[in-house]
């Protein structure tokens, strides 16, 4: 009985999480465009087809996913259609958030799911019509059938966290910071573990192969052109270097 008692409060908890995520990123939502959408807005316009996603619309405003939402949808549509994919992703952040923590019991649950409802940022990402909001669904996803992958070494769940890592990605590729901590938390995993190195690197394999291909593809088709802010061409391999150096503190020639 304590049991059917603390799993109908944990539903009536989710479900109370849902509805103010639902109402507070709508409410968020019914505002004009900002200037980064109105750019989405009018680069996804001028596209010859969706495959211009990946082709003809270069700047790093560009959030695949979104890209084509907003392409489907066409110029002079409702602000509401525009951001929907954003809202819907915001609020289905907060169940996932759920599934994610299950394995840290009831109260990260419930912790995790009213941070996530409440959350200022959280309602900004979800309230626009950018690629961020999905990202964090899509991270939050995979993050979930990794640590369950770890712990059960299902087949299933590696992929399956490979796939949403790879949506993560086409959101916003920003996601390239959480793929990289996952590729190294897969790593420290394994390496950690009595069986053979072939195994290791298998079950490494498993977990990683979709999204570095999803990445190689990204770079080869689109990110390698990139014009950042819509200002000049920058080699990517440059900028990647200088931004890991701002990270590390590491003094730039010129700077």
């Amino acid at each position: 009985m304590q049991a059917k008692k603390i799993l109908a409060e944990g539903w009536v908890w989710l479900l109370a999480a849902i509805i103010v995520a639902g109402v507070l990123r709508f409410s968020a939502a019914t505002n004009n465009l900002w200037f980064d959408e109105i750019i989405s807005v009018e680069m996804a316009s001028q596209m010859s087809g969706p495959g211009g996603t990946f082709t003809e619309f270069n700047y790093d405003n560009n959030h695949y996913l979104n890209t084509l939402w907003v392409y489907w949808l066409g110029k002079h549509n409702s602000e509401l259609l525009y951001r929907l994919p954003a809202i819907i992703a915001g609020i289905l952040t907060v169940p996932a958030v759920w599934w994610a923590l299950q394995p840290w019991g009831v109260f990260a649950q419930r912790a995790g799911a009213l941070l996530i409802a409440f959350s200022h940022v959280h309602v900004h990402y979800a309230s626009e019509a950018r690629g961020y909001a999905m990202q964090i669904l899509f991270a939050v996803l995979a993050f979930g059938f990794l640590e369950r992958f770890h712990r059960r070494d299902r087949l299933v769940f590696a992929v399956m966290f490979g796939v949403f890592a790879s949506l993560s990605l086409v959101s916003h590729l920003l996601s390239v910071n959480f793929f990289l901590a996952c590729l190294f938390w897969t790593i420290a995993f394994q390496t950690r573990r009595e069986i053979p190195a072939v195994e290791q690197l298998k079950r490494l394999v498993w977990c990683h192969a979709i999204p570095v291909v999803t990445g190689a593809i990204l770079y080869l088709v689109h990110v390698r052109h990139l014009q950042f802010g819509g200002g000049p061409k920058h080699n990517t391999l440059e900028v990647a270097a200088s931004a890991w150096s701002l990270l590390l503190g590491i003094a730039q020639p010129g700077s």
